[in-house]
């Protein structure tokens, strides 16, 4: 099941980014949601988006070890697509270091740095939390 992170994940959830190798800054800003995939009562994973009026930057993606290779990425994917649109996002945009080829397969466009759109450079991610060399991404969603 994936539903909205609520304030009670949000220990387990900082953890699991952490030990992914993932930002945490930001993620309780109210522009910031993030949604769990739960498994036996579990987080299994974890996504989310920063919303920039009609574009949103994709951030912590991470599945925990004991449930990777089984797809929960891909799901969290879709699920966060179908999410998006039903919100009207026109593009969506990503960085990343450890999937770039994924992120190519799932329609997106490698793009530099200075073409991510203005607004979205008031996210953590692009302040500092991610590093300069992560690869950055986009695609139209609408």
């Amino acid at each position: 099941m994936i539903r909205e992170a609520q304030a009670k994940d949000f220990k387990g959830i900082e953890e699991i980014l952490l030990n992914a190798k993932l930002p945490i800054a930001g993620i309780k800003k109210p522009n910031c949601k993030l949604f769990v995939l739960e498994a036996q009562q579990e987080i299994a994973a974890i996504i989310g988006y920063e919303l920039y009026g009609d574009i949103a930057m994709l951030r912590s993606l991470a599945v925990v070890p004991s449930q990777q290779g089984r797809g929960r990425a891909k799901e969290l994917f879709e699920f966060i697509f179908r999410h998006l649109k039903e919100k009207n996002i026109r593009d969506v945009y990503g960085l990343t270091l450890t999937i770039p080829e994924w992120l190519l397969k799932l329609g997106f466009n490698e793009i530099k740095r200075d073409d991510i759109a203005p607004e979205l450079f008031a996210s953590e991610e692009l302040k500092g939390a991610c590093p300069d060399s992560a690869r950055a991404f986009t695609k139209s969603i609408s």
